[in-house]
């Protein structure tokens, strides 16, 4: 590993844990400070290809559910019985329609 490569790597390593594990997973965009770091591009293509082996889009949320406050989420995943605004309710439906579909 050479020089610049060992400098991007503590740049890297020196990110917030939350936000860098949401970028190395494909869970949100990158940074433009990580998107041009060769390590974090050395680090996340190998991650990112053994992720989608593995990604089933049954597993994941709609886009509507995935931008509620994370309560929120797990109230309506512990709580199935709860009553919903009928828009959420709509969602949850869909939701597991396309579940029992598959």
């Amino acid at each position: 590993m050479n020089l610049p490569m060992l400098q991007d790597l503590a740049v890297m390593l020196d990110q917030e844990n939350p936000d860098l594990f949401k970028w190395l997973t494909g869970q949100l965009p990158p940074s433009e400070l990580m998107a041009s770091n060769m390590a974090f591009k050395v680090c996340s293509l190998p991650l990112l290809q053994l992720l989608s082996l593995h990604d089933n889009q049954i597993t994941h949320l709609p886009e509507a559910v995935a931008t509620l406050p994370s309560l929120i989420t797990l109230d309506l995943q512990f709580n199935p019985l709860r009553q919903l605004p009928d828009s959420l309710m709509a969602v949850r439906k869909t939701t597991l329609q396309d579940h029992n579909r598959a």
